[in-house]
């Protein structure tokens, strides 16, 4: 088992990472407040991705070298040299800044509201890269590795469902595996950029990787039968989730429906159906499971 306390430290780093994106992105802001709103969107459209990007590398710094150690603790047989992110997208950044630097918000909270807005969205996009190095290295090493979400106390109900799965991702079944990474001391180091660049930011989505704003959880890589120590709290987040899951699905039958690729392989999609014969989504169910931890757990 993977001691809470190596995680807490994994975490702690990460969070002082976003609290200093936070300060600079304040700086930024305060520097431009009072200009007309057409100059700090501008100001925000430029220089954004480079505070974004600066950070974003940082972050993934972080989880490689934690994904380093997290192999060394795990004994795991020819470990390799973690990668690194650069970056995401420019026109991610982009998009965050048009949409925090708006006129109607420039206009109704000022400088105040768009950090609100802005800030939400870069301590995601942090929250991210970490995830997307941890499992994009797992997919690299394709040692038969799962992933967990490691919640912080206090979480919401959205991140205790998600953790309460355990270690729900694996490489051979979330995602394409790239190849063998990089050997430990064939590339340039920990962090390695050399030989196999392969992780990339935000491929397909998979089972516990969807974060929100401010989002406080991270991502840990498993060998097979390993967990994660949670918080002592977190038992109440399994129990919740447990009772959750029974409460909705009372008189709801779910049906799969299984169809082929272009390429022969089978694939399966499921859909529940309530006793008033409405049609629910995966989305859908999990959002009846979250609101009614929610209500049980009296958390957001």
């Amino acid at each position: 088992m993977i001691p809470y306390s190596a995680t807490l430290g994994y975490s702690t780093l990460l969070d002082q990472l976003s609290v200093a994106a936070l300060a600079d992105l304040d700086r930024l802001l305060r520097a431009v407040e009072g200009e007309p709103p057409e100059v700090q969107r501008e100001a925000l459209m430029d220089l954004l991705p480079l505070l974004g990007d600066e950070y974003v590398g940082a972050s993934s710094l972080v989880s490689a070298q934690f994904f380093a150690e997290l192999q060394v603790m795990q004994e795991i047989r020819n470990p390799i040299a973690p990668e690194t992110l650069d970056g995401v997208e420019r026109s991610r950044w982009h998009a965050l800044a048009g949409w925090g630097a708006r006129g109607s918000v420039l206009e109704q909270g000022g400088a105040a509201l768009m950090f609100s807005l802005v800030s939400g969205g870069l301590t995601k996009a942090l929250t991210e890269a970490a995830a997307d190095t941890m499992i994009g290295n797992a997919e690299l090493q394709g040692g038969g590795l799962s992933a967990q979400r490691v919640p912080r106390p206090g979480c919401c109900a959205f991140c205790g469902m998600l953790a309460s799965r355990g270690a729900a991702y694996t490489a051979e079944t979330g995602g394409k595996v790239v190849g063998r990474g990089v050997p430990v001391g064939q590339g340039r180091g920990r962090g390695s950029k050399g030989r196999g660049r392969g992780i990339k930011p935000r491929g397909s989505q998979r089972i516990g990787e969807d974060f929100h704003d401010h989002c406080r959880c991270k991502v840990v890589i498993l060998t097979d039968k390993n967990e994660a120590e949670l918080q002592a709290t977190a038992e109440k987040y399994y129990d919740a989730y447990a009772d959750a899951y029974k409460a909705t699905g009372k008189n709801v039958e779910r049906n799969v429906i299984s169809y082929m690729d272009t390429a022969g392989n089978r694939h399966n999609l499921y859909e529940w159906v309530d006793e008033g014969g409405d049609v629910l989504s995966d989305k859908q169910r999990r959002n009846r499971i979250v609101a009614e931890m929610r209500e049980s757990l009296g958390v957001k």
